[in-house]
């Protein structure tokens, strides 16, 4: 294996290191018994970070599989960082730096703490690994608005959750962090469903909280059943199989 290869084979175990590559279940969160397929009234499939799929994409050829079930009584809602259709245009195509942005502005990269040029040029692979590691700590200082630092954002973010805090609904589903997790909810919503890896290109650490029920480092969406009775259930399922791997009733009990 050539340096730079083992440098970023390290680099990126390092990053694994400290997220869940294999699925995390609360000790105490109880199981849930799958209903029949007549039990059901409507379905809603959430997906989110799917706008750069690769060829034969494993979670997109999960999720067709199971909005075909019943595909009258299935919803697909697509969450963030959908917008980009086809991908990044050209360099030499108009809206080329613009996307760019959208995508790169709100990430910080391990190789962006050793070869900050590259945020100048990509070709700029210059190793200033002291200069780099500054990069957030100056960022922070003066944060771009959709950083969590950032006044405004907070201002937004606080808003937000008075808002919803006046009604507290059941779910808050939001697709930006790219992994799969669900988590207790508090005073602006019941659960919060993170549904965030709808490409398997993308993958972004997680870990987990006193208010995890769930969490995986792994592509796949998630689905939400609303019976006949009135009980709604949760359906983590991840590509490849197109298991369900983690389930939860929302509301109602088994």
């Amino acid at each position: 294996m050539k340096r730079s290869n083992a440098f970023c084979l390290a680099a990126l175990l390092a990053l694994a290191g400290c997220s869940h590559l294999s699925p995390y279940y609360r000790p105490d969160a109880p199981p849930a018994r799958f209903p029949a397929d007549g039990d059901l009234r409507q379905r809603v499939l959430l997906i989110g970070d799917a706008g750069m799929p690769q060829k034969n994409e494993p979670v997109l050829q999960a999720l067709e599989q199971w909005a075909g079930q019943q595909p009258q009584r299935t919803t697909v809602v697509f969450l963030g960082d959908n917008v980009y259709e086809s991908g990044i245009p050209e360099p030499d195509q108009g809206g080329y730096t613009q996307a760019l942005g959208y995508l790169q502005a709100p990430l910080f990269l391990w190789k962006d703490h050793l070869f900050p040029a590259r945020r100048l040029h990509r070709r700029l692979w210059l190793p200033l690994p002291v200069l780099g590691s500054l990069y957030p700590l100056v960022r922070g200082l003066r944060p771009p608005t959709q950083d969590l630092a950032s006044p405004t954002y907070r201002s937004m973010s606080a808003a937000l959750r008075g808002a919803l805090a006046r009604y507290r609904p059941l779910i808050y589903a939001a697709g930006h962090d790219h992994s799969l997790q669900v988590l207790e909810g508090d005073a602006a919503s019941r659960y919060y469903l993170i549904s965030g890896m709808g490409s398997a290109k993308k993958a972004t650490a997680v870990t987990h909280g006193h208010d995890t029920l769930f969490a995986h480092l792994h592509p796949g969406f998630m689905a939400v059943d609303l019976l006949e009775d009135g009980r709604m259930l949760l359906q983590v399922v991840e590509a490849g199989s197109a298991a369900v791997v983690f389930a939860h009733w929302l509301y109602g009990a088994d």
